[in-house]
């Protein structure tokens, strides 16, 4: 494991996090990847995070990992390979609970956004719930909060956009764009994603 823990991390922010970790948890930073943590945010939860880990060889593409003061990301085993970019705004909420998540994975987190156990996440996905600009409009909320459940497949560049719930069990579909609500045990697909096939199963 030599030459995994990255020179960049800043001394206070790596103090800041083993001062939120308890109960030996285990904070490992990967080669090529900037990790930041800001005044009063905080890393919860159980077992370790991973960041920036190589994904089959395919050598280790920079990422980055960056929490906006007040924010919180509570993690559950939680392993993100290379090439990664989250960010987690001032005040915001990650949970990423144990679900296997593939290299390039882009998370945009301004308000808050759940990700449960046991599933699967492909490359490339983009997970967003915010605008990050305001539309003037009646009604318009620039974030709103995404729930992703318990055993869901995303399948490659798929897009998950602010204000959706994805029920336990479903499959997104590669390439799709998530804009609305998806029930659980769906295949959903397309741009936006509808409802392909109810009743599905799938295996990790």
């Amino acid at each position: 494991m030599r030459n995994k823990w990255n020179s960049l991390i800043h001394l206070n922010a790596f103090k800041s996090v083993y001062q939120t970790i308890k109960n030996k948890r285990l904070i490992l930073i990967y080669q090529k990847t900037k990790f930041t943590i800001g005044k009063n945010s905080k890393i919860v939860g159980n077992g370790y995070l991973i960041v920036g880990a190589n994904y089959k060889g395919y050598g280790y593409a920079p990422s980055t990992f960056y929490m906006d003061s007040n924010a919180t990301f509570k993690v559950n085993n939680t392993k993100l390979c290379n090439g990664c970019k989250v960010k987690i705004g001032k005040g915001a909420n990650l949970e990423i609970g144990n679900t296997y998540i593939n290299s390039n994975i882009n998370i945009c987190c301004n308000d808050k956004i759940i990700i449960g156990d046991g599933g699967g996440i492909a490359e490339d996905v983009i997970i967003r719930d915010s605008d990050e600009h305001d539309i003037k409009y009646d009604g318009y909320k620039k974030n709103n909060s995404i729930v992703i459940g318990d055993h869901i497949w995303v399948g490659m560049r798929a897009i998950i956009l602010k204000g959706v719930t994805i029920g336990n069990g479903a499959i997104i579909a590669a390439g799709s764009v998530v804009t609305k609500d998806i029930p659980p045990k769906v295949l959903a697909g397309g741009v936006p994603a509808k409802i392909i096939k109810e009743n599905v199963e799938w295996n990790a």
